[in-house]
């Protein structure tokens, strides 16, 4: 019997999303970006550890704007993973290897 894969809270969802939105302006020349969560506030690499738990379908903005930064990069293994998996945890993976990039480039 297939166990139905555990539900991402809506706050975990939204800063999820937060994070999504954060990478976008962020280098690595700056510190990491924060979000608040509860009563702490997490990296955006912490959120997305936190997120790729999950294996239930994550909303297609999502993916559509996670697919936008690598379509600036020459990164298609990440393009061909998001490509035939859309869920949080594929997604999260995806920002999380493009944030680690990043930082490896220093760009």
């Amino acid at each position: 019997m297939s166990q139905e894969p555990r539900k991402i809270s809506t706050e975990l969802e939204r800063a999820f999303e937060q994070a999504v939105d954060l990478y976008q302006t962020w280098t690595p020349s700056l510190v990491e970006p924060t979000i608040q969560f509860g009563v702490e506030t997490f990296t955006i690499s912490d959120i997305c550890r936190w997120v790729a738990q999950y294996s239930n379908d994550a909303p297609i903005n999502v993916c559509k704007q996670i697919n936008y930064y690598l379509d600036c990069l020459r990164d298609k293994d990440l393009r061909e993973k998001l490509g035939s998996d859309c869920s949080y945890a594929a997604a999260a993976n995806c920002l999380l290897n493009l944030i680690e990039r990043r930082k490896l480039s220093g760009r």
